[in-house]
């Protein structure tokens, strides 16, 4: 279970919402006109733009994960018992006010491990975003959004069944309160074809919540206390290129580090719950195909290639991206 806590606990924050790159004004240079591209936005990092006043932004996404190992404190990686999990996450952004957007992300998640397998509700991340400055293309200054969410826990992430390997588990247990800024630009480069990227940081700093018997974070039967969770530093660049109006390519690099996990209470011996620091970064290169300026879709890999105390994971991506 424990290749299962680390990367959960690091996907918790990453899944909060990511915004279409359909959002973006209609650009003409100098000499031709040209229409905005056509891109539904790289995998991960969220984008730089609100969602218009009176328009809403539908992305379903399918999550396959396997966590297959994990990296040591020497940032070794180390191979384990596999953990399958396939996310299902219905993510919408809404504009609700002049420069204002809100982010609703309910989850679904399927366990498998060990021939034990489960269905269960995961947390409901939300976010409200506000544009602090819009991107006029050809200016060299990019738009900029401040971003505040929180983390609904709706998944249970204690009093588990240890003989289910940790398939009975859908959540983190924790608010995840944070803030963020992202930033987005897009340069026209020729004809149909654009470069875009997107820079994305946030801070979580969690609160503390209960714990009762084996959970997520440890612990047995008899523990009872409370975890203090540790802050979250997440730095996220995406980038796309579209090749033709269509077709786009698109890279995601993400750094995350996790302070130290605390608890306080009581339980046996030898079954504390404790996580130290942790580091991680993955990629997540995609393609995509998009049939108008509203609709297209995007799939591609995630994976980890370093991390200190973290998961090693494989995470097989898809998404259908509407905008209205």
């Amino acid at each position: 279970m424990r290749a299962y806590v680390y990367f959960l606990a690091l996907l918790a924050t990453p899944l909060v919402a990511r915004e279409s790159g359909n959002v973006d004004a209609f650009f003409t240079d100098e000499t031709i006109p040209v229409k905005r591209p056509w891109m539904t936005g790289p995998l991960l990092t969220p984008s730089g733009h609100v969602v218009p006043e009176g328009h809403q932004n539908y992305e379903p996404y399918v999550y396959w994960t396997q966590t297959n190992g994990s990296y040591n404190p020497h940032w070794n990686s180390t191979s384990g018992p596999t953990f399958t999990d396939v996310l299902a996450q219905f993510s919408m952004q809404i504009g609700v006010m002049p420069d204002t957007e809100v982010d609703l992300n309910p989850q679904f998640v399927y366990n498998n491990m060990h021939k034990k397998h489960m269905w269960r509700l995961s947390d409901f991340p939300v976010a409200l975003s506000w544009q602090l400055v819009s991107h006029s293309f050809g200016k060299w200054y990019p738009a900029m959004k401040l971003r505040v969410g929180a983390n609904l826990p709706f998944g249970k992430y204690d009093r588990l069944q240890p003989k289910k390997f940790g398939v009975d588990a859908g959540g983190v247990g924790n608010w995840l309160p944070s803030i963020g800024l992202i930033f987005t630009k897009l340069h026209h480069i020729h004809g149909h074809q654009f470069f875009a990227w997107r820079f994305f940081s946030q801070y979580t700093l969690p609160v503390s919540f209960s714990v009762k018997d084996v959970s997520i974070y440890g612990g047995a039967k008899g523990t009872r206390g409370k975890v203090h969770a540790g802050s979250q530093f997440l730095a996220l660049l995406g980038m796309e290129y579209s090749l033709t109006q269509n077709w786009v390519l698109a890279l995601d690099v993400q750094y995350s580090h996790l302070n130290s996990l605390r608890f306080k209470g009581r339980t046996p011996p030898g079954t504390k719950p404790n996580g130290p620091s942790k580091e991680q970064f993955s990629l997540a290169p995609g393609i995509e195909y998009n049939w108008s300026s509203n609709i297209g879709i995007i799939a591609g890999p995630w994976f980890s290639v370093a991390g200190r105390n973290s998961a090693r994971f494989i995470s097989y991506i898809f998404a259908i991206n509407i905008y209205n």
